[in-house]
């Protein structure tokens, strides 16, 4: 037992050593799958191999035909804008482009990219290159970039006095762009036939624009626009027939794979126009998804059509019918997930919807909840007994694990309910807002069977989050932040005049709690008494998680994921690449978001900072041990737990192979919070500098948390 212990800990400390050189773990989605991320654009090499770009830099590589993805490149990285088009010449070689003059280059299949600043601040809609060296760019405004040497260099062509939104060069000299004209606003085609240098314009329409354009060859070719533009040429641009498909549509992209088949999207509508005879008919196919179709793309067997929201799909037919290639459990927005074990998870939101995993949210099946309010909380005691809140005066109960949701039967109608905190798997509150716009506070004593109406603090319109230390003492948010000392029975103002909702109230110990809200961040370290105001984020949050009184997270409606490694002092920008976020929580090391459009992304954190996930946790709620203060230190620390039932409590010290150092504690303790100084000298022998791990154990529960010591 000894040397698993032992190794347990050298893998451990070579994983934290890794981590220390690399980035913050990465957020991936699980649902929907393969990503939600609007895609603009795709570029493929081969039936297996191919690339899409899109959402704040996006950029995303399937090497089996669509059936997985891995992210490439997106705004984690650094700031990126939308991605409108992408080029690949060969597996290896590629280019991306998009707003404000964003020109990426790779020469390794993606797997570095390579950001070109050529000092333009113009939207670029369209890259093609002839060549591995030779390659065009164009945009708004009229723009031209050429390149001689790969992308390497740009030069700046003169300006053809049009909005571009698409192009294609049928070799060195010939190319053709589609658009609208600056001032005017007409459907416009343009054509050069000396690389770029002069361009010749024709108004094909008098009101619009074109979206998008396909030329299987140098005389024939296609172009489609809005209010269900379409028009064919098979003289090179000299003379265009309109093609009568439906007036009422916008069409945003056009393909084919020869003079005879070839494949017409449309925006919204759920259609994709086919044709096998050149355009002398067509044929729509009904996706079944309501969302935007931006780019067909034919490789030698396959058509691959993708738009907003990572939506995919496969032809195998030409266009004849399509598979998604996008898989997602719910698209309902989610508002709210608990989770009992690493592998016992639930998640709630709109239209009614409650989701469940049981392989540590790999997986997801959807619940039947009997109702279609929204759902914005939910809390589970064990694997089995659980409750979920939401609109309507909605209060479901399961004790089967939610294979069946009955409705609690609440004393008041058309209540609002926003969320839960459950003290123990017995005594639990909910909060939000009842028919007369007023917050509303109820609490059970028999696990949701049945729910009484408290006092509620103040005038408050709505109530949004609540939080208990214990039994008597707790806080819950409106547009103010409230205290009670009596178990809800009365309560105190702790602030005053907020403008904006305060959304989340989160303790990671007895200690240390935030507040967070729109234009506001709040703190406290000494367990609530005092609360100190922090620098508040562009994008304001919606909700917060700290794993310790160091670092946490925090996620907004914008879709964007903060990070802070000092208690919230400060924060680093970590994505912008999401749909709306609205919830965080984690589970041992691991880590889970939802929110809008059904999305539920995943990270796992490389730390060995975590609970024992044996079912039925709700013991072990109250549990917990703060990060040492200071760390790194030299000569002590101080290190703080708090224990809620009384029994054996140890704490040790090892060192990174294993070797127990030191027993702070290894003795009876009744409930409460307390601390303890470690010192570096043990034995009369100075410790080495270098990492430790201390552990506390506490009946079933077990944490262990790393310190640094430097002399």
């Amino acid at each position: 037992m000894k040397k698993v212990f032992a190794l347990s800990f050298v893998i451990v400390a070579f994983q934290i050593l890794s981590a220390q050189q690399s980035l913050i773990p990465q957020w991936t989605f699980v649902n929907p799958k393969p990503f939600s991320y609007d895609i603009y654009s795709s570029s493929f090499v081969s039936d297996s191999v191919g690339w899409t770009a899109g959402e704040d830099g996006t950029i995303n590589k399937t090497s089996d035909g669509g059936m997985s993805w891995t992210s490439q490149k997106n705004s984690r990285e650094n700031e990126m804008h939308n991605l409108m088009s992408i080029n690949f010449f060969d597996d290896k070689t590629g280019w991306a482009v998009g707003y404000y003059g964003n020109i990426l280059r790779t020469t390794d299949g993606g797997e570095n990219w390579i950001a070109k600043n050529i000092g333009l601040n113009e939207m670029l809609y369209s890259v093609n290159f002839v060549t591995k060296d030779l390659g065009f760019v164009l945009g708004g405004y009229g723009v031209i970039l050429k390149t001689t040497d790969a992308g390497v260099n740009w030069t700046k062509l003169p300006a053809t006095k049009a909005y571009i939104y698409s192009s294609q060069f049928i070799n060195q000299d010939v190319g053709y762009a589609v658009g609208s004209t600056e001032s005017t606003y007409q459907s416009t085609v343009l054509k050069t036939t000396d690389g770029g240098k002069t361009w010749n314009t024709k108004i094909i329409d008098v009101y619009g624009k074109f979206n998008a354009c396909y030329f299987v060859d140098a005389l024939l070719g296609w172009v489609v626009g809005d209010k269900g533009r379409v028009y064919k040429t098979t003289d090179g641009g000299g003379t265009w027939e309109k093609v009568e498909i439906d007036t009422l549509k916008y069409f945003t992209a056009v393909s084919f794979k020869s003079e005879l088949i070839g494949c017409i999207a449309s925006q919204d509508d759920s259609l994709i126009y086919n044709t096998t005879d050149g355009g002398m008919s067509w044929q729509g196919v009904p996706l079944y998804s309501n969302v935007s179709v931006t780019s067909i793309k034919f490789t030698k067997n396959l058509v691959f059509a993708s738009g907003g929201v990572g939506t995919i799909f496969l032809s195998r037919n030409n266009g004849k019918t399509w598979s998604p290639l996008k898989r997602s459990v719910t698209s309902s927005e989610l508002t709210s997930a608990f989770f009992t074990s690493k592998k016992n998870g639930w998640a709630v939101g709109w239209d009614g919807a409650i989701i469940k995993s049981t392989d540590e949210g790999i997986t997801w099946q959807l619940q039947e909840s009997n109702t279609s309010y929204p759902l914005n909380g939910v809390f589970f005691s064990d694997s089995l007994n659980g409750v979920a809140c939401g609109y309507g005066s909605t209060m479901l109960k399961t004790t089967d694990g939610g294979e069946r949701w009955e409705k609690i039967l609440l004393d008041s109608a058309e209540m609002n309910l926003i969320s839960f905190y459950f003290v123990d798997s017995k005594t639990g509150y909910c909060c939000g807002r009842d028919k007369n716009y007023k917050g509303v506070i109820m609490i059970t004593k028999d696990g949701g069977s049945t729910w009484k109406i408290l006092k509620s603090p103040g005038n408050d319109s709505f109530l949004f989050s609540m939080y208990f230390k214990d039994l008597l003492n707790g806080w819950v948010s409106g547009y103010d932040l409230y205290k009670t000392t009596d178990g809800g029975n009365s309560w105190i103002s702790v602030t005053t005049g907020q403008i904006n909702p305060i959304n989340q109230i989160f303790f990671c110990d007895s200690l240390h709690g935030w507040v967070m809200g729109y234009s506001m961040s709040l703190k406290t370290t000494d367990g609530g008494n005092t609360w100190i105001e922090l620098n508040w984020l562009e994008y304001t949050g919606n909700s917060l998680y700290f794993r310790d009184a160091n670092e946490g997270w925090s996620i907004s409606g914008y879709g964007t994921i903060y990070h802070s490694i000092n208690g919230g002092d400060t924060w680093k920008l970590y994505s912008k690449s999401y749909p709306d976020l609205n919830f965080i929580t984690f589970i041992g090391n691991k880590g889970y978001i939802v929110g809008a459009q059904g999305v539920i992304l995943t990270t796992t954190v490389d730390e060995i900072n975590s609970v024992n996930e044996k079912e039925g946790a709700i013991s072990n709620i109250g549990y917990n041990m703060v990060q040492n203060y200071p760390n790194p230190f030299n000569p002590t620390t101080i290190i703080k737990y708090d224990i809620v039932k009384r029994g054996n409590v140890s704490l040790k010290i090892y060192d990174v192979l294993g070797n127990e150092v030191a027993t702070l504690v290894n003795e009876e303790k009744q409930p409460g919070n307390y601390e303890v100084e470690f010192q570096s000298t043990v034995s009369n022998q100075q410790l080495a500098s270098g990492i430790y791990f201390y552990q506390l154990r506490a009946g079933e529960f077990v944490q262990t948390k790393k310190m640094i010591l430097l002399r």
